[in-house]
C-alpha cells in the first residue's frame, strides 16, 4: 500500500504533505495528522502538481461537519 499524501497550499504554493488516516466511512476519510485545521486542501488538477508550482485557490463547498453529541440534527 502506498503512502497517504495530500498536497496543499502554502503562500500560494503547492505542497505535499504526508498524512495519517483515521476513520474511514463512504466519502470520507478522516486525516489524523500531517494537515493542520483550516489548511487549503487541494482537491481538483492534482496531476498538474510539482512541489512549489504557484497555486491559485478556489474555495468550494465545505462539507458539513457532524452533529454534536445530543444534537437532534442528522
Amino acid at each position: 500500500q502506498g503512502a497517504n499524501v495530500v498536497w496543499v497550499v502554502s503562500d500560494g504554493k503547492a505542497e505535499r504533505r504526508s498524512v495519517t488516516l483515521g476513520v474511514r466511512t463512504p466519502g470520507f476519510v478522516e486525516v489524523t495528522t500531517g494537515v493542520d485545521a483550516g489548511a487549503q486542501v487541494v482537491v481538483g488538477g492534482l496531476e498538474l502538481l510539482a512541489p512549489g508550482a504557484p497555486v491559485q485557490a478556489k474555495l468550494v463547498d465545505r462539507v458539513p461537519r457532524a452533529a454534536p453529541a445530543g444534537s437532534d440534527r442528522p
